[in-house]
């Protein structure tokens, strides 16, 4: 079961980046979605990868079309959907597991930054690792977000190191570092652990923890679906979003929707494998 996971991880990344691929070279995104510079970056304690900070109330929006990826608009306000001007576009990244790149887009376009998801990345504390990088150049990664399984002493460690608890069954655990991070946060791309991040009820609710303070919490909102939503697109997902002040808000809103899109693809593993033998290895 794990190989084929593994080639049909393979096949879905050679996908995947054929996407992504076509077409001309974005341009980098100015203003305040710009990157910041990356040495001072990882100089700065406070500094955040854009100029997007304070406080801030997001509606995230999952749509799907027919034939193509499930992308994500960002807008700025509650109760936002599909005809009003997002802040923000991606394509979804469904398969954690495939070998991945996927970029982050303003509304005009312009590419932000990259999220990169490496095939079957299996350690001692995280099932899965996805980093947030400057487009074309992996080492200048700002983040690393990683998935902590259970059995293989990733809760157990946040559980020590941040106090947080994860009631097994009810509450998946992520966990957000500086840079280029391995589970113990100590090597010297990484600047340590940001943020502690929990999922409840398979995503339908995310709060994102700096230290044991809640700076951000997303929850599903429950919208009417069409007919044609419900029988030939699929559902769309809005999440109603509250980020505090002070925190590194394209971070959070990357972070987040990461999460969602972790907790998905776990459930359909799940609905998949009955024998329960692959969830048992990945948790």
């Amino acid at each position: 079961m794990k190989l084929l996971l593994a080639l049909c991880s393979v096949v879905a990344s050679h996908r995947t980046n054929t996407l992504e691929t076509i077409g001309p070279v974005n341009q980098l995104a100015a203003g305040r979605f710009a990157l910041t510079n990356f040495d001072n970056f990882m100089q700065d304690e406070s500094a955040t990868m854009t100029k997007w900070t304070g406080e801030t109330t997001l509606t995230f929006e999952k749509r799907r079309k027919i034939g193509l990826i499930p992308w994500y608009n960002i807008h700025e306000g509650a109760g936002k959907t599909k005809g009003d001007r997002p802040l923000m576009t991606w394509k979804s990244w469904f398969n954690p597991y495939a070998n991945a790149r996927r970029s982050v887009r303003n509304v005009e376009g312009q590419t932000i930054n990259r999220v990169h998801s490496d095939q079957l990345r299996l350690s001692t504390r995280a099932r899965h690792r996805s980093y947030i990088t400057t487009p074309g150049k992996r080492s200048q990664t700002f983040y690393t977000m990683s998935w902590l399984g259970s059995k293989m002493l990733g809760k157990h460690k946040e559980k020590k190191e941040t106090g947080h608890h994860f009631p097994r069954g009810r509450t998946t655990a992520y966990n957000m570092g500086k840079g280029m991070c391995r589970g113990n946060f100590q090597n010297k791309r990484c600047k340590g652990r940001l943020y502690t991040a929990k999922s409840f009820s398979s995503g339908y609710e995310i709060v994102v923890y700096k230290g044991q303070t809640a700076v951000a919490t997303a929850k599903m909102m429950d919208l009417p679906m069409t007919f044609k939503d419900k029988y030939l697109l699929g559902e769309k997902v809005h999440y109603a979003v509250k980020i505090e002040d002070g925190q590194d808000n394209l971070a959070i809103t990357e972070f987040m929707t990461w999460i969602r899109e972790v907790e998905e693809w776990a459930a359909m593993v799940a609905a998949t494998d009955p024998t329960g033998l692959l969830g048992a290895v990945l948790d």
